[in-house]
């Protein structure tokens, strides 16, 4: 289903290119897990677990308020313990963002995770929050991020306040630098990523 998905955006994508402003993102993401606090044994998690993606997405501006995209997460887990479950985490999505206003904005996406050691499951997310723009040069965002698998939370879940601060170096160039204080089902995430935006055309 995604597959054909993907294919049908990309086409999209070509298409609207001469009539759109399409931008790059290329970013890197640091998750450090931490509460609630459970020692590294055999019989359960470590606690001392950490999960750094590189970040890609390709986002053309249909019009003054609407943008879609692919998104691309390339991820690996670490946990330091003997009886680690360390594997890798992929994730593709098709992704929807909407300006209501120039204050308000609501990003969407539906997607596929893949795992190394785990089934792969789909999942949709959403982001609904408010921009501000101080002068030309920087811009600052805060939101609510929501994420659920599509056969459930158990499958893929989690939910909580993001910040971003983002400096334009010129028309083409800007740095972006998000936090993200995320709740999952058995712990809590501290998701910190940095990423430089480029406009294509």
């Amino acid at each position: 289903m995604f597959k054909k998905m993907f294919a049908v955006m990309a086409i999209v994508a070509a298409i609207a290119t001469a009539h759109a402003e399409d931008r790059l993102t290329v970013g890197y993401r640091y998750d450090n897990f931490g509460a609630p606090y459970v020692p590294c044994s055999a019989a359960a998690r470590c606690s001392e677990i950490t999960q750094t993606n590189y970040v890609i997405n390709y986002d053309s501006r249909i019009n003054d308020k609407l943008q879609i995209g692919l998104g691309l997460r390339l991820g690996e887990r670490n946990s330091y313990s003997a009886s680690s479950n360390n594997r890798l985490t992929n994730r593709y999505m098709l992704r929807i963002n909407y300006d209501v206003n120039d204050y308000v904005y609501i990003n969407s996406a539906v997607g596929s995770k893949k795992q190394s050691l785990t089934p792969s499951t789909n999942f949709w997310q959403t982001e609904v929050g408010v921009k501000y723009r101080i002068n030309d040069s920087w811009q600052v965002r805060a939101g609510y991020k929501y994420r659920e698998g599509f056969d459930g939370k158990v499958q893929d879940y989690y939910e909580g306040p993001a910040y971003r601060i983002q400096y334009t170096i010129n028309p083409r160039y800007n740095v972006q630098l998000q936090y993200e204080d995320l709740k999952f089902l058995n712990e809590d995430r501290g998701r910190l990523q940095f990423a430089v935006q480029k406009r294509l055309f």
